[in-house]
């Protein structure tokens, strides 16, 4: 801990009000195979006894934008372990689109943003007719001796693999970048006339940032009005796109008492739940509550399975 705020949101030297997009996924050129962290792959198609429908398989990025590194802030090249933190599985119904945000610390103590928008599409035809006869090979080896042993993927049946919408930033706008992402997506699933191409460049590069305590940026998708607004760099808390209610919401006031104690401490702590929007929600909270005080220790509000331990 620290009364220093080198690490305050409100005092980034980039100007920019985005960093890079990319969409994160199974790349339908490659072979399926499957991965135990995250980040290898396995010798075989199939990892061990695990079954294909429960593998984990490695993501990759698929496209990104701009195609070059910015001087100050180079692509991360671990994008798709973060953007999928459990890994990517594959689904038997297709879910409904989820959001939530991570937090990569660089050396400097700066903070990177990736606000994710996970959706579900169904395979295409080879990367299908590839995994049934990946299953039809495993249910041969393993499958009278696998806990696995009444799973059977129906010929007929659909299976979806989840890609990630991701843009990465330095400014924690979570409410606007939320619906950009919501709005990007929607335009790619019903007829648009302009194309995704473009609103994809025009929000990249063409879009200011708000000056921190003078300006606020709107900026129109569709029939959305998405507001940009960055406090001065001596109000912190005054982050509106903050969540601020959720911190009061998940905790009772006489833990959120003691989550604060143990901060200022400089006690370890770890926060858990089943919705990965909560943690990096109540986590940006907290810091920003914190103020005058700036957290400088290790800070990853969403850590991926692959990186545990």
């Amino acid at each position: 801990m620290t009364a220093k705020v080198g690490i305050s949101v409100n005092r980034r030297k980039t100007e920019r009000l985005n960093d890079y997009f990319a969409i994160v996924g199974l790349d339908p050129e490659e072979e399926l195979r499957a991965t135990s962290d995250g980040l290898t792959y396995q010798n075989t198609k199939f990892g061990s006894n695990i079954h294909p429908l429960k593998a984990k398989y490695v993501s990759q990025v698929l496209h990104r934008f701009p195609y070059f590194d910015h001087e100050d802030q180079c692509f991360p090249l671990n994008l798709p372990v973060f953007c999928m933190p459990g890994g990517l599985r594959l689904k038997l119904k297709e879910e409904i689109p989820t959001f939530f945000v991570f937090v990569q610390t660089h050396s400097n103590g700066e903070h990177t943003y990736g606000f994710c928008l996970t959706f579900y599409e169904k395979l295409d035809n080879d990367t299908r007719n590839e995994l049934q006869e990946i299953c039809e090979l495993w249910e041969k080896y393993y499958g009278e001796d696998s806990m696995y042993s009444s799973l059977h993927l129906d010929p007929q049946s659909d299976v979806f693999a989840p890609k990630c919408l991701c843009l990465l930033s330095s400014w924690p706008y979570f409410d606007s970048y939320r619906q950009w992402l919501t709005n990007l997506f929607l335009n790619s699933i019903n007829p648009c006339e302009i194309p995704l191409e473009r609103y994809i460049c025009n929000f990249m590069l063409e879009v200011p940032n708000a000056i921190p305590g003078y300006t606020e940026v709107r900026y129109r998708m569709g029939l959305n009005d998405l507001h940009f607004r960055c406090p001065p760099p001596n109000k912190p808390i005054a982050w509106r796109s903050l969540p601020f209610s959720i911190l009061f919401q998940c905790l009772s006031n006489k833990n959120i008492v003691s989550l604060f104690e143990s901060i200022l401490l400089e006690r370890s702590v770890l926060l858990k739940s089943k919705q990965l929007f909560l943690l990096s929600a109540v986590s940006e909270v907290i810091i920003a509550l914190l103020y005058p005080l700036s957290w400088t220790h290790v800070y990853i509000p969403v850590l991926p399975e692959a990186l545990l331990g």
